[in-house]
């Protein structure tokens, strides 16, 4: 049986030891699933583990950190692909929270705190108001400032982002502006912590999360700034774009 595998480059650990690891696993899974596996090892932050089934096998695409998975993790994997096995899908996920300092922060070095102090927003402070008022303090997530993205035109912004596996969120700098309402800012930072309370539901074999499952959004229009913030984005969202540099 052919173990066919092909992997992304990228940083550390170096790619001569990725091939080699990225091989044996390749063989290891094919050898329990009984089909060829193509493997792709990837540095994605945001989807750690995927696949499709093919014709002549599976195609799958994982992050790093499962290249030394114990025994247990690779039965799991191999159960999940193969059977979708809801309690395989559990120990992943374990797996993948146990290990979430394998996953680069895209704003910065891991261990480095995000930049939270702005010129005009402190994101820290109204994290902790936001927190205490509307979670009973129990969101547990660091908070910061990202990077200008590099120039280009857009016809879209992502003002706020939530990294569950690394429990960190990033807010657009480009609020951090003195033409931008508190209201805004504090709006944005209510979504993304809210993204920890309600989680996206896991997906179905292979297939994709509902990032803002129904719950999520109901909760959202709880929030008392709600339609005031809705309009503002609405209103602003062209000057939003001719902002970016």
């Amino acid at each position: 049986m052919e173990r066919a595998y092909q992997l992304s480059l990228f940083g550390p650990p170096s790619t001569e030891v990725i091939k080699v690891k990225a091989q044996r696993l390749a063989q290891r899974l094919s050898q329990r699933l009984g089909k060829t596996v193509r493997l792709f090892v990837t540095d994605n932050r945001s989807s750690m583990f995927q696949f499709r089934a093919e014709a002549e096998g599976f195609r799958i695409r994982m992050h790093h950190l499962f290249l030394d998975a114990p025994e247990d993790v690779l039965h799991a994997l191999s159960d999940y692909v193969s059977k979708g096995a809801k309690k395989a899908g559990r120990q992943i996920d374990d797996h993948i929270r146990a290990h979430r300092r394998s996953i680069r922060d895209p704003e910065s070095r891991i261990g480095v705190p995000p930049r939270s102090q702005g010129k005009n927003f402190h994101l820290q402070e109204i994290f902790d108001r936001i927190n205490t008022r509307f979670f009973n303090g129990a969101i547990d997530a660091t908070i910061g400032w990202g990077k200008m993205p590099s120039q280009q035109k857009r016809r879209s912004i992502r003002l706020g982002v939530y990294y569950p596996h690394l429990r960190t969120v990033r807010i657009h700098p480009l609020l951090d502006r003195p033409e931008v309402p508190l209201y805004f800012v504090e709006f944005i930072v209510f979504h993304e912590m809210l993204h920890q309370h309600v989680p996206s539901p896991r997906a179905e074999r292979g297939g994709r999360r509902t990032h803002h499952p129904s719950e999520f959004k109901e909760r959202e229009k709880q929030y008392p700034g709600f339609e005031q913030a809705i309009r503002w984005e609405k209103d602003h969202l062209t000057w939003l774009l001719r902002s970016l540099p």
